[in-house]
């Protein structure tokens, strides 16, 4: 499966470069970013948003399981937010008591580990068959002698 950013990088980024270079001057003004850096910070930012809603989401879900539609709430990006990236959001407290927190993580890490069980399984594929061809060419080449 494929992960899809729900902010693509384009023209309408979240954060464009233009933006970046004004938060740069803010700090300093002798100060400039490099190209390159500036398209990474830009990346960087929206897997950030993506990677924030995301779980959100995830835990309004769980939060809500009975609900056709959930409902992001506060609660919700700040539980993220504090238990992921150490990110506290001056007055907003979460209540935790809703949320099956352990429920959500262990649905992320399983989706993790089948990620990882199917790129083992393509790495073993791939060597299995460079070996097949190998052996294939020895067997050529004993065949010509």
């Amino acid at each position: 499966k494929t992960t899809t950013c729900l902010f693509p990088m384009n023209e309408k980024s979240l954060l464009s470069s233009v933006k970046l270079q004004g938060l740069v001057r803010q700090v300093d003004a002798r100060y400039s970013v490099d190209p390159e850096v500036e398209d990474l910070l830009v990346e960087l930012s929206e897997q950030f948003i993506d990677s924030v809603t995301n779980f959100s989401c995830a835990l309004a879900k769980s939060r809500q399981p009975n609900q056709a539609n959930p409902t992001l709430t506060i609660q919700d990006l700040n539980l993220h937010l504090q238990r992921t990236w150490n990110i506290h959001v001056p007055g907003f407290e979460h209540d935790s008591s809703n949320v099956d927190l352990e429920a959500v993580l262990y649905d992320e890490q399983e989706k993790l580990r089948v990620k990882a069980e199917k790129e083992i399984e393509d790495l073993v594929q791939k060597d299995m068959q460079a070996r097949e061809k190998d052996l294939r060419k020895m067997q050529r080449n004993r065949s010509k002698e």
